[in-house]
């Protein structure tokens, strides 16, 4: 993604492997000011991504600067229990240990490891690598770089990561690709061309709601939605690392 190809998931017990083409909403609603869409996953259950192509949106203003119109849209929203807002920062910030990573490939019918291999780096600079963020480095709202190669990609990809916001009751992380998505001698998704956002929102003492929203500008390929399933399972990992951390993350159990 972008920084990263920004969301998400569950456990491989429940797995998603396939979802409906044609979300019952009109258009993704981040909780900023209102109640999210999709909704909240009650605790415990699977939440299951909803899928938009061709979205024109007016995001909120939570969002930085995000334009009207995109090819394709992923959002999922969960629960999870976390005990404080620096224990979310500093997992935001470990990006080594997404490496291993695994997601539900629909192409395969099989588990299979989505991040190959990923690195903080300390700037835009793929031979700059460093040791991961600390939570303090994640809330500062600086803008921080790292490295991620998945399984699908041709060449590992610079991403930027931005707290755009950081309290105790709320963080919002916007990601977004520094150097060019390609899968061998295709573009999917030139520079700033995939976003995503991450929004944790503290709803009661160690409880958090996450909503994932991952979006592809309309400088992205049309190649991008013809694997939806795949693109969703890949959102689910990633939800899944951020909600349950490095030890559970998209990991078959």
């Amino acid at each position: 993604m972008s920084i990263r190809a920004l969301a998400a998931i569950i456990a491989a017990s429940t797995a998603f492997h396939a979802f409906a083409d044609a979300p019952p909403a009109a258009q993704p609603v981040p909780p900023c000011d209102a109640d999210p869409v999709p909704p909240y996953a009650s605790p415990g259950e699977v939440s299951v991504p909803q899928t938009w192509t061709g979205l024109e949106w007016h995001p909120p203003a939570c969002l930085d600067a995000w334009a009207p119109r995109y090819k394709f849209v992923i959002a999922l929203a969960g629960q999870f229990k976390v005990a404080d807002r620096d224990t979310l920062l500093a997992r935001l910030g470990a990006i080594s240990k997404m490496r291993g990573l695994q997601y539900y490939s629909v192409m395969d019918g099989a588990w299979r490891v989505l991040i190959k291999n990923a690195s903080a780096l300390s700037e835009a600079d793929a031979r700059r690598s460093r040791e991961d963020f600390t939570a303090e480095e994640v809330a500062s709202g600086a803008s921080l770089f790292f490295l991620e190669e998945d399984n699908r990609s041709s060449q590992p990809v610079v991403y930027r990561m931005r707290a755009t916001h950081a309290d105790a009751g709320r963080i919002v992380i916007e990601t977004d690709n520094i150097s060019p998505v390609k899968s061998f001698f295709v573009t999917l998704f030139p520079p700033g061309s995939l976003r995503a956002a991450y929004i944790m929102t503290r709803l009661h003492d160690s409880d958090w709601g996450l909503y994932v929203v991952s979006a592809s500008s309309e400088e992205a390929s049309n190649l991008v939605t013809l694997a939806k399933s795949s693109y969703a399972n890949r959102a689910q990992a990633l939800f899944q690392y951020v909600a349950s951390g490095p030890s559970r993350g998209g990991m078959p159990e």
